[in-house]
């Protein structure tokens, strides 16, 4: 991905804040008990994180929650699957303005839908899957430690272990834990 200019970047930093000052969210602390759906946002060009993805979402409908998955793939060329199910969509560079926000308008319906959790697994922290963690309109919002986001509802530093595997052991420890 071409990196954004100091200008450019702090004026999509500025939209994006905006944005997600109008965003209409129902902050609440979920757990697996009462929560129905969950999103999950992705790098869909790791390939070798998808079976723990699919792992982590057959867990959580193991506690009856149906999941939703936004991938982003840092590249122009189209990207059309990962595999990871049915419910999947995928968007790349040529799907966000020159400021790196998403404008496919897919992306926008499925962040707008109602979600009770978010696991955010953009551990590398691309723009674009950023700005869907930041403006998706989820009850309860969980992912890896970011030094300068306050998005995140729940975060967990892997700092030591920078991984997928990481995280999703960690989110299981943690969520199990949660009663209602």
């Amino acid at each position: 991905m071409k990196k954004q200019s100091g200008i450019q970047q702090k004026l999509a930093h500025f939209i994006l804040s905006n944005r997600a000052k109008k965003l209409d969210r129902n902050k609440a602390t979920q757990t697996l008990q009462n929560s129905k759906t969950a999103l999950i946002l992705f790098d869909a060009l790791k390939k070798k994180d998808f079976a723990e993805l699919k792992s982590f979402a057959s867990w959580l409908g193991q506690s009856g929650i149906s999941t939703n998955f936004i991938g982003y793939a840092d590249q122009k060329e189209s990207f059309e699957t990962t595999a990871i199910n049915d419910q999947e969509l995928i968007f790349n560079l040529k799907d966000c303005s020159w400021l790196c926000l998403p404008k496919n308008e897919n992306v926008s319906k499925h962040l707008k839908k109602q979600h009770d959790l978010l696991f955010d697994f953009n551990i590398d922290q691309k723009f674009p899957a950023y700005c869907c963690s930041v403006l998706a309109n989820s009850n309860f919002k969980a992912g890896s430690y970011q030094q300068e986001s306050n998005h995140l509802d729940f975060m967990i530093d892997i700092g030591s272990e920078p991984s997928i595997r990481n995280l999703t052991n960690q989110l299981k420890q943690y969520f199990g834990q949660l009663k209602r």
